[in-house]
């Protein structure tokens, strides 16, 4: 959890993204921190940290004023063991109960980022290549899922195997689950997939 006043990015030095200061809602992120370590999790602060591409690029659609303060949540998809996909959809739902029970009458836009199927210089990309998606059947079934706002069975499916099947950087996935279990659920109001990413997909207005 980013508890802190202000963050800045991206720090991985992504081509086309210049670089922001952005706000922080500190007192927010430390209430969900409080409320997640009561609910059991063992969520962990940052208060000096920076953002990557992934925050960065779709935060410049929805807002490139960059003038809104954010709570980041970083869930770790990367290395193992990474969580289960029940347990970040429980750490999310826990994110919206403690959301709704914020006393000030705000306006929150919850944002999930992370590919389904990616593999960055691991043994899953083709020679002479840095990346892939080695799993494209996998990034469709996900979509199905979500389309059809199937979350159980997406939960159901995307066991740690399959996550890690599907690349190195598979475990993103747990970021849009985690997303799922805080806005409760629904069908997507509009949804744009393919089998190398997902372009655009909103839930709500």
């Amino acid at each position: 959890m980013g508890v802190a006043t202000r963050t800045s990015g991206p720090n991985d030095g992504t081509p086309g993204l210049k670089h922001v200061e952005l706000p922080v809602h500190r007192d927010l992120a430390e209430s969900i921190r409080i409320d997640t370590a009561l609910a059991d999790f063992d969520v962990s602060q940052s208060q000096e940290f920076t953002l990557d591409h992934s925050w960065l690029v779709p935060l410049q659609f929805i807002r490139p004023a960059a003038d809104l303060a954010i709570v980041p949540i970083f869930v770790n998809s990367h290395i193992p063991p990474i969580p289960t996909a029940r347990r970040a959809l429980k750490l999310g739902r826990t994110v919206g109960e403690s959301i709704a029970s914020w006393p000030e009458d705000v306006r929150v836009v919850v944002l999930g980022s992370g590919s389904f199927s990616l593999d960055v210089g691991g043994h899953y990309i083709e020679p002479q290549k840095i990346f892939g998606v080695p799993a494209p059947e996998w990034v469709e079934r996900v979509a199905a899922f979500l389309e059809a706002g199937d979350y159980e069975s997406l939960v159901a499916h995307a066991s740690r195997a399959q996550m890690a099947a599907a690349g190195n950087v598979g475990g993103e996935l747990l970021n849009w689950i985690a997303m799922l279990g805080t806005i409760g659920g629904g069908v997507p109001s509009s949804s744009t997939f393919t089998t190398s990413s997902v372009t655009d997909t909103v839930f709500g207005d």
